[in-house]
């Protein structure tokens, strides 16, 4: 008997150069090309993923990184500025993705060993939706969400509060309540920043990067860190899912 075929995996990776926080992030220089080349490079080591995907807004201010992540080989989508669940639901049909695995463009560090572990969670059949950010263990800016295609498309036509829809996965969570999976870490790493929001955040991962090759996992990172012994070394004045708290404020 052959086993059956497995989900096909598509990344979804949302971006776009209108940040108020630091415009123009995911095109500035880190390890030697723009942030999210850096980035796009880790995720193709993940062996759990068929394609990779950027989903991005149809604005003018978004053209320079359709043309950069293009020229990269990546498949462009573009869509809704503030609706970026409409334009997940975009490229997961131009994809024809069975399983959706969401991440966001300001986070260059992301391990793709992690990425493999999350998309287990739902290849397997153990849930409909799983992360490595409920609880948060690991450290913010390695943020993996994976989730079926049919939690998806239900989403998109149920998900109404703009919050919803600007950051994809609440309702999801809430929908699924305790029936989702969470890969964690053994050391709870949450302490750390490793996401790009600030012009703090990305001269601390530059810091990293110049000393680590490009393939460094997580633990080489932590052994870096504790090496140096820089672990408390973050930006605490910087809340995790800062994004995710105004838009609830402003629902």
């Amino acid at each position: 008997m052959t086993a059956p075929a497995r989900p096909r995996t598509v990344a979804i990776l949302q971006a776009r150069l209108s940040s108020s926080r630091l415009p123009g992030k995911v095109l500035m220089p880190l390890g030697g090309r723009p942030l999210i080349g850096f980035m796009i490079d880790r995720l193709k080591r993940a062996s759990s993923l068929d394609a990779l995907v950027l989903a991005t807004s149809a604005e003018s201010s978004d053209d320079a990184l359709a043309d950069a992540v293009a020229a990269m080989g990546v498949p462009v989508v573009r869509g809704p500025l503030d609706d970026v669940l409409a334009r997940f639901m975009m490229a997961a049909d131009a994809t024809d993705a069975e399983v959706v695995v969401r991440l966001t463009g300001d986070c260059p560090l992301i391990d793709p060993q992690l990425v493999d572990r999350v998309v287990a969670k739902i290849t397997s059949g153990e849930c409909r939706y799983a992360s490595n950010c409920v609880p948060a263990t690991y450290p913010d800016g390695l943020d993996c969400e994976a989730f079926t295609v049919e939690m998806l498309r239900r989403c998109a036509a149920e998900a109404t509060l703009p919050s919803q829809r600007e950051h994809v996965t609440p309702w999801i969570r809430e929908t699924l309540g305790d029936e989702i999976g969470s890969v964690t870490c053994s050391v709870d790493l949450s302490s750390l920043r490793w996401t790009i929001d600030y012009e703090d955040d990305l001269m601390h991962v530059r810091s990293l990067v110049q000393e680590l090759d490009d393939a460094a996992l997580t633990a080489d990172l932590f052994d870096l860190l504790r090496a140096h012994d820089r672990i408390g070394l973050k930006s605490p004045e910087h809340a995790r899912n800062e994004g995710y708290a105004t838009s609830l404020e402003n629902d």
